[in-house]
């Protein structure tokens, strides 16, 4: 029996028998397991012990478990990581744990690294995940997973291990219908894999049912996507994966995309997968230990996004942010592969305070793109190489150049492959040169949109409907942040049916920084940026060309009143306070009750309609992820550049908040409360509100979570260089 897992220091200096006293400075870490024993041999009461709980993850070298042992240094813990390395590597990052290669299932081998080491937590990660495999050495896979947890489980049930992981899969379901699974869902497994992680779990809550430790059984859906800082470099999933495997023909490693049917209907006739995160995966076994730790009892989570996609909108994702065409060759249904896998992901959200934090298809695909090119022979990534450099802002005719310049020697082909059309025309768009040479207007309107093809429809045709007088001196700019979303064509479209309107498809970025992209590719000196669902009173946009043919020079961020639904009010401003997660709460000012009355200084606005000089703008963090986090942090950039923040009373605006089919986009708190802090420290303020607020309106559990999403450096509070905390109020005060 272990003892109790509070932190305890050996003061003294006495090393122990067999060397497993670790030391630390003049203290010793030791398990826990032996505090008793060296207190009897020092005949010392005042000598304190570390205790070490250690943590066994088997497969620590693979795709997964790299992730997850990254996920678990970051968070404190001390680790030996048991791998035979038949599909994992070990990278140079896990020098930083314990490494022991062997098989999990060697029970002399593990036990003596549990008693060595003190472990008092079993992760489970070792064992083939490849369901087609499966189907055709089902033995194997018997061996690996269930022979295997078998094993492991009754070691750690004899030797009081207290605590066990099992990461487990989705495919335990089967074939159970095209909605998202709930955990209670009857498992019909209908391939060798997940029979053999069915029987692993049921090996698990029977041992621990007649024992005395308790577990947590996390149903991985379809890992995917690349972590940065896996310590395994994040690289080396599976080959016959389908991302790997469109990847690989993207880049022209392979000539077509075998894509098997799916058994029964689904929207376009090929399976349906909830792809998480590998990251994500990785911070809910985080989760889970901490879940266990706090008392949880035994329970079995789903693990995904709880969202749907089939297999051609994986090809149109890498096709999209590849640049290059992914060739398909349809084939018949495969032998143990469902329809769709979606999890339904209620109750680790609830119970966990898990939230997936790359919540979206697109942001998988990009990075798993950027990491090949990464480890990939230059040639193979011309498509990639036009389509970054274009949106990097060059011109086509250097465009040209770097092409040439990449091309290896020996084969000079590859020097002739022109640039996508799209790509070279996006790369003429971004250059500056080429931008004042293309036909300008004095107006840019621009916005950004996630999956939201009424927002722009009305917004855009409200405004050719209604502000007739502006055309001439106006262009549109639609910058379609999910290019590969179902809305995306039809977008396009409506922008070629619009005079001089732009599509710009940029599903790379999933943040608030894609604003930005309105003001690098505007043609017009003014921009007006808003969101895909606004309506503008008649005559606003008219007063607010005139108002920049009056202060052509102006560097000011100008706002405009918010008019409420019911046409009853109005507000003028955000007020520098916190509120539900957000820095900002409405206010209104008398001086904008008119249209007619003058500008005058506000604090803040929403962000939901803004305007300035093109060259005025102040920009965004590039560090900023997903969205939330830039009222108040841009508009104190504008005052720190000398320029104003004011409200005009004529440029009155609505906007619908109101989703009553939920958010299309990714909405995360990690990425929200991250934001805040990277903006506030750019802009000299305290940050440490910022934790107080999400603290108190997470509570402590899913604040945990997301605070081990955010990483350390960020909670740090920031000071000013004499050491007094700004206060984020202090260059504004608020208009009440």
């Amino acid at each position: 029996m272990f003892l109790s897992p509070s932190p305890v220091f050996v003061l003294g200096d006495w090393t122990g028998k067999d060397g497993w006293a670790k030391k630390i400075g003049k203290r010793r870490q030791v398990p826990a397991c032996f505090t008793a024993d060296l207190r009897q041999k020092t005949r010392d009461p005042s000598f304190e012990f570390v205790i070490v709980m250690s943590i066994l993850v088997t497969g620590g070298a693979g795709y997964i478990g790299s992730s997850v042992v990254r996920a678990l240094l970051t968070a404190g813990e001390a680790i030996v990581v048991v791998d035979d390395l038949s599909r994992g590597v070990r990278a140079s990052g896990l020098s930083q744990v314990t490494f022991v290669t062997g098989n999990c299932g060697d029970q002399a081998l593990v036990g003596s690294l549990l008693d060595q080491h003190g472990v008092t937590c079993i992760i489970h990660l070792a064992g083939s995940g490849v369901v087609f495999d499966s189907v055709n050495d089902p033995a194997s896979c018997y061996a690996s997973n269930t022979a295997a947890t078998r094993s492991l489980v009754e070691l750690a049930a004899r030797r009081g291990v207290q605590h066990f992981v099992l990461c487990s899969s989705g495919a335990v379901y089967g074939d159970a219908g095209l909605g998202a699974l709930p955990e209670d869902t009857t498992p019909q497994p209908i391939s060798p894999y997940g029979r053999s992680m069915l029987m692993s779990e049921m090996i698990l809550q029977d041992v621990a049912m007649a024992g005395d430790f308790r577990y947590v059984i996390l149903r991985g859906f379809n890992a995917a996507g690349v972590d940065p800082e896996s310590l395994g470099g994040g690289a080396h999933a599976h080959p016959s994966t389908l991302l790997t495997r469109a990847m690989s023909v993207a880049l022209r490693k392979s000539p077509v995309l075998d894509v098997h049917s799916a058994p029964r209907h689904t929207p376009d006739g090929t399976p349906l997968r909830d792809y998480v995160h590998v990251a994500d995966l990785a911070r809910a076994h985080v989760a889970a230990l901490r879940y266990l730790r706090a008392g949880g009892a035994s329970r079995t989570f789903n693990c995904g996004t709880g969202r749907g996609h089939s297999v051609l909108d994986v090809v149109r994702a890498i096709e999209t942010h590849s640049g290059a065409a992914v060739p398909v060759r349809r084939l018949a249904p495969r032998q143990g592969d469902p329809a769709a896998l979606i999890a339904d992901t209620t109750r680790i959200r609830k119970e966990l305070g898990w939230t997936p934090v790359f919540d979206d298809l697109g942001t998988i695909v990009s990075q798993a793109l950027t990491a090949t090119y990464r480890q990939g022979p230059v040639q193979t990534m011309t498509p990639a190489i036009v389509r970054l450099v274009a949106e990097s802002g060059v011109s086509a005719a250097t465009l040209k150049t770097l092409i040439a310049r990449f091309a290896p020697a020996r084969r000079p082909e590859a020097t002739t492959i022109a640039a996508p059309a799209a790509a070279a025309a996006d790369a003429e768009d971004a250059s500056p040169d080429a931008r004042e040479s293309q036909p300008t207007r004095k107006l840019t309107i621009g916005m950004a949109t996630y999956d939201d093809y009424d927002g722009v429809y009305f917004t855009l045709q409200a405004i050719r409907l209604y502000h007739p007088e502006i055309l001439p001196d106006v262009e549109f700019v639609i910058v379609d942040n999910n290019p590969a979303g179902l809305c995306g064509p039809a977008l396009r479209q409506l922008a070629d049916s619009i005079p001089d309107c732009r599509y710009l498809p940029q599903g790379h970025i999933k943040a608030t920084t894609i604003k930005d992209w309105v003001f690098r590719r505007a043609r017009g000196r003014f921009v007006l940026c808003i969101d895909c669902h606004i309506l503008i009173a008649p005559g606003a946009l008219k007063r607010l060309i005139d108002y920049f043919n009056a202060a052509p020079d102006t560097k000011d961020l100008l706002h405009g009143p918010l008019i409420f639904d019911g046409l009853d009010g109005y507000a003028t401003h955000f007020k520098p306070e916190w509120n539900g997660g957000m820095y900002g709460t409405w206010g209104t000012d008398p001086a904008g009750a008119e249209p007619d009355l003058p500008p005058f200084e506000i604090p803040m606005q929403g962000m939901g309609l803004f305007a300035c000089r093109r060259d005025a703008w102040a920009g965004f963090n590039p560090d900023f992820r997903g969205f939330g986090g830039e009222e108040g942090y841009i508009h104190e950039k504008f005052r720190q550049r000398g320029g104003k923040v004011l409200c005009l009373p004529f440029l009155r605006w609505m906007h619908r908040f109101n989703r009553p089919l939920g958010l299309p986009y990714p909405n995360v708190w990690a990425d929200r409360v991250r934001n805040y802090l990277i903006g506030f420290r750019e802009v000299g303020w305290d940050t440490q509100p910022v934790i107080d607020h999400f603290r108190t309106l997470l509570g402590e559990q899913v604040w945990a979570s997301v605070s081990d999403a955010i990483g350390p450096s960020l909670l740090q509070p920031e000071t000013s260089a004499g050491g007094a905390r700004i206060s984020a109020a202090s260059s504004a005060e608020p208009v009440v």
